[in-house]
């Protein structure tokens, strides 16, 4: 799997979590898989589970683009229309009227 490159400080650390993530493809507490979904009902999924994890002591990892089928989780990617449609400030708006 492809990640971009950054310079950006701990950059490598969350690469390494990611990856791990991923590989095993099972939930944590501090680990939470979304699948692909529109905007209007993603937000407030993500927003319930940024809430959820909020006080964890290390914080949490959301992958959006993992898919569960069954048992089986299937990294099936965000879709095009999907990702068009994100918003990182809505979700901060949100998280902020909710703090």
């Amino acid at each position: 799997m492809a990640f971009p490159d950054s310079k950006l400080p701990y950059y490598a650390d969350l690469r390494e979590r990611i990856s791990l993530a991923l590989s095993r493809c099972q939930e944590q507490t501090w680990l939470d898989f979304k699948e692909s979904q529109p905007w209007e009902v993603l937000r407030w999924r993500l927003l319930k589970t940024m809430m959820g994890i909020a006080n964890l002591r290390d914080g949490g990892l959301i992958i959006v683009g993992v898919s569960e089928r069954g048992t089986v989780w299937d990294p099936t990617g965000i879709e095009e229309a999907h990702l068009a449609l994100f918003d990182y400030d809505d979700i901060m708006d949100q998280l902020r009227a909710r703090s």
